[in-house]
């Protein structure tokens, strides 16, 4: 596949993706389990996060372990969710702040 800025031409779009036999496309997907950004950030573009965070939550019976290990689990494993995409991208703040207080309520 083939990704062309907005601003190209249809016409010249359309004759290098016949000339190379490669199908044009909007979205270059995911690597790294982090989306390749070619559009305006926004809060869904990393729902996948937010995802991971709950999913990480949800498996963790917050009533059984002592506060001392909860935070434990917070701080190895659902801050270090958003690190990764934190090194090369810049994250929205309304999801740093959806995490934080999704840990806050875990804890």
């Amino acid at each position: 596949m083939i990704f062309f800025s907005k601003n190209a031409c249809e016409i010249v779009k359309d004759d290098i993706s016949a000339k190379l036999g490669i199908s044009v496309t909007n979205d270059l997907g995911k690597y790294l389990r982090l989306p390749t950004i070619n559009r305006q950030v926004t809060k869904q573009t990393f729902k996948a996060i937010s995802g991971r965070v709950d999913g990480k939550l949800a498996g963790w019976k917050s009533h059984i372990i002592s506060i001392v290990g909860r935070a434990t689990l917070v701080q190895s494993t659902i801050a270090s969710i958003p690190s990764y995409a934190m090194q090369t991208l810049r994250l929205p703040r309304s999801l740093c702040d959806e995490i934080d207080r999704k840990s806050k309520q875990f804890l």
